[in-house]
């Protein structure tokens, strides 16, 4: 869940080279909308940035599945939403 900027096509690509199944969720999406799809696509990592970092850990707390402590499984990159976007 990155907004526009050079990190998201390096982390697609690395995640994608590795083997990982990749989902990509939009920055304005809801904390609903990002449980469910975090739900639907057994996603077990996530990626975003310090901005969206609040609407991802409210998204990941409403999940049913306990099993995964996503408390360790947020990756942050830091971008600068006013000069790193692109």
């Amino acid at each position: 869940m990155l907004p526009n900027c050079v990190e998201f096509p390096l982390v697609f690509t690395g995640a994608t080279s590795a083997g990982m199944a990749v989902t990509t969720m939009n920055p304005i999406y809801t904390a609903r909308e990002i449980s469910r799809q975090l739900k639907m696509s057994g996603a077990t990592w996530a990626i975003t940035n310090k901005a969206h970092l609040p609407i991802i850990k409210e998204a990941t707390a409403s999940l049913e599945d306990k099993s995964i402590d996503w408390r360790s499984r947020i990756i942050i990159v830091d971008v600068d939403d006013e000069k790193g976007a692109l």
